[in-house]
C-alpha cells in the first residue's frame, strides 16, 4: 500500500493538479486513448516475468518491486488523469486506494484459487477488455460533449 500510495496517490494529487487546468473534453479524450492504448497493449503483451516462487519477499523488496512496478503503468496515468478530469485529485486518490486496497487483498487471499478455476490468460484478455471498453466510454463521452455542448 505504501509504494502504491508513493506512485500513484503523489502522481494523482501533484500531476492531477497541473492537468485540471486542460479543458475536460481534452482530458477525457485522452483518458479515453490512454485506457484503450493500456487495453491493447496488455492484450497484446504475452511475456510476463514471474518473481521466482523460492524468493522470500521482506518488506522493503516487495516496497521495491510494487514501486518500480508501478512506475508508468497503467494504473499511475489513469490515477493522474481521472484526477485531472474530476479536479478532485483527494477524491480520485481515495477512491484508487480503495480499490487497490480490495483488489490486492482479493488477489493475495484468493489468487491462486480463482487461478485454478479461470485461466490466466482469461482474466488477462477480461481485464484487458475491461480497460478498452472504458477508453471508449469516455472517448465517447469526451466526443458528445465537444459535439453537443
Amino acid at each position: 500500500m505504501a509504494a502504491f500510495f508513493l506512485v500513484d496517490g503523489l502522481s494523482a494529487l501533484l500531476c492531477g493538479e497541473l492537468l485540471s487546468l486542460l479543458p475536460h473534453e481534452i482530458l477525457g479524450f485522452a483518458s479515453g486513448l490512454t485506457f484503450i492504448v493500456f487495453g491493447l497493449i496488455s492484450l497484446i503483451h504475452r511475456n510476463e516475468k514471474d518473481i521466482p516462487s523460492d524468493t522470500k519477499s521482506s518488506f522493503l523488496k516487495t516496497f521495491s518491486l510494487i514501486a518500480l512496478m508501478e512506475l508508468g503503468d497503467k494504473t499511475q496515468a489513469a490515477s493522474i488523469l481521472l484526477a485531472a478530469q474530476f479536479n478532485n485529485p483527494q477524491m480520485v486518490l481515495a477512491g484508487v486506494m480503495l480499490a487497490f486496497s480490495i483488489i490486492t487483498g482479493i488477489a493475495v487471499i484468493f489468487g491462486h484459487k480463482i487461478l485454478g478455476f479461470i485461466p490466466e490468460r482469461h482474466l488477462k484478455i477480461g481485464t484487458s477488455l475491461a480497460f478498452i471498453i472504458i477508453g471508449l466510454i469516455l472517448v465517447i463521452e469526451a466526443t458528445l460533449r465537444i459535439w453537443f455542448f
